[in-house]
């Protein structure tokens, strides 16, 4: 699912209580600390269309910033450019200093418009940054459309053949960081990854960029955006804020950007990047299991699935959960891997702002859902294969969770329809009998009301039209 923004962003006061503190050992920042905040802004059709960025940019610019701050932005991926200095520059990399936004560098003179989806787009912008400032502390701000395994998706450039979609996948997202700054760098040379992108609060994303900054920033769901001034205005005033206080700014001022309904399903969290190598063990653990038993149980796999579609989740998107919820729910059946990733996850998630539908713990993970938008056969032929294109094919999952959703993806389907004998009892209900094999290997029970053929002749034909009523519902199994 991609983000959509609003158009109109309201300007708020800063709030400076923070629950996320610095550590008393932590050294690293002073009030008279540097910082380079890099801005990977893909501006997308959510320029063209909404002026999004273009909002952002004005916000920033209403802060005037210390001598100690620059702002490096990398401008493309969109047809047009409303903001003044953009729509004369065009695409290119640009820098906000004191008060002042200038022009620096071109990527794409010949063609005009820069692949934001080009990993080496993004290698160019930063090491374009490592050559020519210095700072104590970094931030990368990554703006744009975000996906199940990729960001910073470029508009459809109609008739130019200019990379129409392309993203950054996170395969190419980690080999640009090893490129720019080592494999697995002892000392992280970023203190916080943004994502102003949907569904990008993930573990597969939290893992892509753990060995290079020490917090990161992510949406579960999808993101409306948010504004800019309150954090930027915040560092200005506190150099010495870590990037967790930061980023706790950054989920507050979302969730105070939203109207009442919005902020019920959004979730915005804080992840501490030092913590997961527990998260990661933890993580591979519990699939480890999940692979293991259902390969050695029969039905597992189905009893997994049920209470993994057990969820709160984006009604948007098919493909992920909560991780947090799904280790809650399968307590009963994998109770001390679920136990030990509950308390990974705890320590990992140090802040998060989420809406009361939700319910989540801040970060979530692939799942490979079926959709309630097509009928049952449907929706698992398409979910699969979109699924394997998606992320089978890439290296942000891991191996054992991957061959153990090919497990889900494999369970055997219910009989045709015809198959299928249903009777009505005593009380005007319809009942199917399933077999115990069949029981096993369910997830999800759903009713579809199908169109119905009610009169016909040679010259008339009368039916019901389409599908009339849809329901899905936790199965019970008696």
């Amino acid at each position: 699912m991609f983000k959509r923004m609003i158009a109109v962003m309201t300007i708020l006061a800063a709030v400076l209580c923070l629950g996320v503190k610095a550590d008393a050992a932590d050294t690293r920042h002073t009030k008279d600390d540097t910082w380079l905040v890099y801005w990977y802004l893909c501006g997308a059709d959510l320029e063209s269309n909404s002026h999004s960025a273009t909002l952002q940019i004005a916000e920033m610019q209403q802060v005037k910033l210390p001598p100690n701050i620059k702002f490096l932005i990398c401008a493309g991926g969109t047809t047009q450019w409303y903001h003044p200095t953009l729509s004369e520059g065009g695409d290119g990399v640009y820098l906000y200093s004191g008060n002042r936004l200038e022009k620096q560098a071109d990527w794409n003179e010949e063609a005009g418009k820069t692949n934001m989806g080009d990993p080496e787009t993004l290698k160019g912008f930063l090491e374009y940054g490592e050559e020519n400032f210095t700072a104590d502390h970094k931030i990368i701000i990554f703006s744009d459309h975000g996906g199940l395994n990729g960001i910073c998706y470029d508009e459809n450039f109609e008739g130019d053949g200019y990379f129409p979609n392309d993203g950054l996948t996170y395969d190419e997202l980690k080999s640009t960081l090893i490129d720019v700054y080592g494999d697995s760098p002892e000392d992280k040379p970023l203190e916080l990854v943004v994502f102003d992108a949907c569904i990008t609060g993930s573990y597969e994303l939290a893992n892509t960029v753990s060995d290079f900054s020490h917090y990161m920033l992510g949406s579960e769901p999808s993101v409306w955006g948010w504004p800019f001034k309150v954090w930027i205005a915040a560092l200005a005033r506190d150099p010495s804020m870590n990037g967790g206080q930061i980023g706790e700014l950054i989920c507050n001022s979302a969730i105070k950007n939203y109207t009442s309904d919005m902020r019920l399903t959004h979730t915005f969290s804080v992840i501490d990047l030092t913590k997961m190598p527990e998260l990661r063990e933890a993580y591979e653990k519990y699939f480890d299991e999940a692979l293991n038993r259902s390969n050695e149980e029969e039905g597992f796999s189905g009893a997994f699935a049920r209470a993994a579609e057990a969820r709160t989740a984006d009604k948007y998107s098919n493909y992920y959960t909560d991780l947090g919820l799904l280790a809650k729910n399968t307590k009963s059946i994998m109770p001390d891997t679920s136990k030990k990733l509950l308390k990974a996850i705890d320590k990992a998630v140090v802040y998060k702002k989420s809406g009361a539908y939700l319910k989540s713990k801040g970060i979530s993970t692939y799942y490979p859902y079926i959709s309630t938008e097509n009928t049952p056969r449907e929706a698992v032929n398409s979910a699969k294969e979109g699924f394997e294109i998606e992320v089978f094919n890439h290296d942000s999952n891991y191996k054992a969770q991957k061959e153990f959703y090919q497990k889900l993806f494999d369970l055997k389907d219910l009989p045709e329809s015809e198959d299928l004998q249903l009777e009505e009892n005593s009380t005007g209900h319809f009942v199917a009998t399933l077999t115990p094999e069949q029981l096993k290997n369910i997830s999800v029970a759903r009713c579809v009301l199908v169109p119905v053929k009610i009169y016909e002749t040679s010259d008339y034909d009368l039916d019901l039209g389409g599908a009339v009523l849809y329901s899905a519902d936790d199965l019970k199994i008696d």
